[in-house]
């Protein structure tokens, strides 16, 4: 079954339509790389002149734009690269959402409590 997955800045909320298939693990790898990506520059172009080879066309802009932002793989379903991710409604609101507790976590799925401090 496909899963599709996606970049995300937390701090602003976009996103870098990478659609990566399976992709969650590569894209939280590539992370890392965001402040070097960033500096590239005419690189992507020189790169994207080579027919065999597809450099995902907005991560340069994503890069820039989102360098030192808070950004997480998120895959299609809003299910965040770490998370427990099944589903559970609130009882306040009856809502069906994501929980963000890390996955293999104790207890009851929810909102993660916050810490006192």
């Amino acid at each position: 079954m496909s899963n599709y997955w996606d970049l995300e800045c937390r701090t602003c909320g976009d996103t870098c339509d990478l659609h990566w298939n399976r992709g969650g693990d590569y894209i939280q790898q590539l992370i890392q790389y965001i402040p070097d990506i960033a500096k590239m520059g005419p690189v992507d172009d020189i790169l994207s002149m080579r027919a065999d080879f597809q450099f995902p066309s907005g991560l340069l802009w994503f890069a820039k734009a989102h360098e030192g932002h808070d950004l997480i793989a998120v895959d299609e379903y809003g299910a965040y690269h770490g998370d427990c991710s099944k589903r559970y409604v609130c009882a306040c609101c009856e809502t069906r959402l994501h929980c963000r507790k890390p996955l293999g976590h104790e207890g009851d799925c929810g909102k993660p409590e916050a810490s006192d401090g």
